[in-house]
């Protein structure tokens, strides 16, 4: 019992030092405001944690979770924000499942993977920790594939935004799942979606990475008569790209076609960054981008020049539900508000669209297997979690969770799809700051929500429609005034020299009767 209150003591100091050094970022002056509050919470978290490893009556089990950490990193291909709203919902999630009626409880292992596969070499304390049932994450492609590998095929992995379509080859990765879709699914929707907008002759513009490379060679093969040619970006030291390869490939492109960005976040943000400094996001050059380009957030994470210059852009986003509205869901964002924890999102509908939800959809996943081998009378352990998901044992759990019902199809470990539970995506519009939704793909079926258009096409021609009978009206003020001035010149002459007319017959005829 002591070891167990050691751990989850060191395990909040972790939670709480991540969360300084996030806040930390936003300067000096933050940290001196929120320092009562921050102590607070961090007691609080403490508190709660001692509380609930000394009560004797629950059993308690384990849960890891693969994630970036909200830290500065330089190889990171995810922003600190989204890497926080991540940290504050797996445990947000595990909080208020633990606090509902229930005969044990799950505790977290946190390990930081970034998005590289070498991070999770470095795991040897979650795959040593007793009682461990299973793993949430890794979120990001490159760092699933190489988890398979090294965790035991007895360990069951659950990620909540690895996408990529190879994950669901049953022989090579038996013990990986999502709640989400593979990127078959997401080429889908770019299909219908580039049919709406009637794209033609598109480029493609990936970057050497897993998710990356998977997602643009996908949507070049189901697309392959709309798309011209596909581009890869290096990415060199600290993830970068290289400012002369993408004006190289910029200034090749017609600009009248569309750029079709199959990029992470942080990429995604660097890329439109250039884009910007060389005057390549201008009208009529327009980009569509894949659901990692539209979890970068530029009004967070760019520059007011970024924000002004992808106005109108589009992309694909995972549906995260209503997460202020669903019953199920609200309970979580309750808490997370009431906890005061960093990251929550703001603003209602659709804002939590970077597999937030998805991510407590997984934590739930978990409880509601534990609940059904508790139910029956049956071993808790990774072996037993493994059958449940694989669709034996207890059989397939469903979850009525924050995106709809979750349910794992053994045949490939993704998220279930059937008629009547079609794989549904956004297509969301950068408007103002942030992402808002435009329409919705369910399986290949374009839904419109609001009125779609190339971004770059029918905004700009009303624009520059707009501007030019602007200045027809002002170049036809300018003529009416002109043409006002010059017919009142004209009256004017006309009148002086009628009244010097009048002038002078008046004259003569006083002279004609003076001499008679």
């Amino acid at each position: 019992m002591c070891a167990s209150v050691v751990f989850l003591v060191s395990e909040t100091v972790i939670m709480a030092s991540q969360q300084l050094i996030f806040d930390s970022r936003h300067g000096t002056c933050k940290w001196r405001t929120h320092k009562i509050s921050f102590f607070l919470q961090f007691l609080s978290i403490m508190f709660a944690s001692l509380q609930s490893s000394f009560s004797s009556a629950k059993d308690t089990y384990y849960l890891g979770f693969l994630s970036p950490f909200p830290i500065e990193n330089k190889d990171s291909l995810i922003p600190i924000h989204l890497a926080q709203q991540w940290q504050s919902a797996f445990q947000v999630a595990l909080e208020v499942l633990n606090s509902e009626n229930r005969t044990y409880q799950l505790q977290s292992v946190l390990a930081d993977t970034s998005c590289s596969w070498m991070k999770v070499l470095s795991l040897s304390h979650i795959m040593d920790q007793k009682n461990l049932i299973g793993v949430v994450g890794p979120a990001c492609s490159g760092a699933a594939l190489s988890a398979t590998q090294y965790f035991d095929q007895e360990t069951p992995i659950v990620s909540f935004a690895a996408t990529h379509e190879s994950l669901s080859n049953r022989n090579n990765y038996p013990n990986f799942f999502r709640t989400v879709y593979g990127d078959k699914y997401q080429t889908l929707a770019m299909l219908s979606v580039m049919e709406k907008l009637d794209i033609w002759n598109a480029t493609i513009i990936c970057a050497k990475d897993y998710y990356s490379l998977s997602i643009g060679s996908s949507i070049q093969q189901i697309a392959i008569e709309r798309i011209l040619s596909m581009k890869v970006l290096d990415l060199g030291e600290d993830s970068l790209i290289n400012i002369n390869q993408v004006r190289e490939i910029l200034d090749g492109l017609n600009a009248n076609n569309a750029v079709i960005l199959a990029l992470p976040p942080l990429t995604a943000r660097d890329f439109w960054t250039l884009a910007v400094q060389m005057g390549k996001t201008d009208f009529p050059r327009w980009y569509f981008g894949t659901d990692g380009v539209t979890a970068f957030n530029p009004s967070i994470d760019g520059s007011t020049d970024l924000v002004q210059a992808i106005q109108g852009e589009t992309g694909i986003s995972p549906l995260d539900g209503d997460a202020m509205t669903i019953m199920g869901c609200k309970k979580y964002f309750d808490y997370w508000e009431m906890k005061n924890y960093p990251g929550l999102p703001q603003g209602g509908l659709y804002n939590a669209r970077s597999y937030v939800t998805h991510l407590i959809d997984t934590v739930a996943l978990y409880f509601k297997i534990v609940d059904d081998l508790v139910e029956s009378n049956l071993s808790v352990n990774a072996s037993a979690v493994l059958s449940a998901l694989q669709g034996s044992g207890i059989g397939s759990p469903i979850v009525n969770g924050c995106t709809g019902n979750v349910e794992i199809d053994p045949e490939t470990g993704s998220r279930k799809v059937s008629p009547s539970r079609p794989s549904i995506y956004n297509v969301v519009s950068f408007e103002q700051n942030n992402w808002k939704l435009s329409a919705r793909v369910l399986n290949v079926t374009f839904i419109n929500i609001q009125p779609i258009f190339r971004p770059t096409s029918a905004s700009n021609k009303s624009n520059i429609k707009k501007k030019n009978r602007k200045g027809i009206l002002i170049a036809g003020l300018v003529l009416f005034s002109a043409a006002s001035i010059i017919l009142l010149a004209v009256l004017l002459v006309y009148f002086l020299r009628r009244r010097g007319a009048q002038a002078t017959n008046f004259v003569r005829m006083r002279r004609h009767s003076t001499s008679l």
